[in-house]
């Protein structure tokens, strides 16, 4: 299911609205590392989205975030501003 052409994925990353399924299909990772980088980009666009309601995290709360997601060294969750970001391993 997230196999990638050479059908190796051993993590899986996305994030979703706290207390609903995600809107898009968990992306599959060979590692950790692209898993979490993968997470880190969706952190970054955040600073480049329109905010016209103010329902974003500040620039200074989502770079936190990235510090926190860069120490990790295995799966984790992140909640931020009503968003969880996670990690997980594949499971077939």
């Amino acid at each position: 299911m997230f196999a990638d052409e050479a059908g190796t994925v051993t993590f899986v990353c996305g994030y979703n609205m706290c207390g609903y399924m995600p809107d898009n299909e968990p992306h599959g990772c060979e590692d950790f590392e692209a898993a979490r980088d993968c997470i880190v980009g969706d952190l970054e666009n955040l600073k480049d989205s329109d905010d016209e309601l103010g329902e974003f995290p500040s620039e200074d709360e989502i770079d936190k975030a990235i510090d926190w997601v860069m120490a990790q060294t295995g799966p984790f969750s992140l909640t931020l501003n009503g968003w969880n970001y996670w990690v997980a391993y594949a499971i077939d």
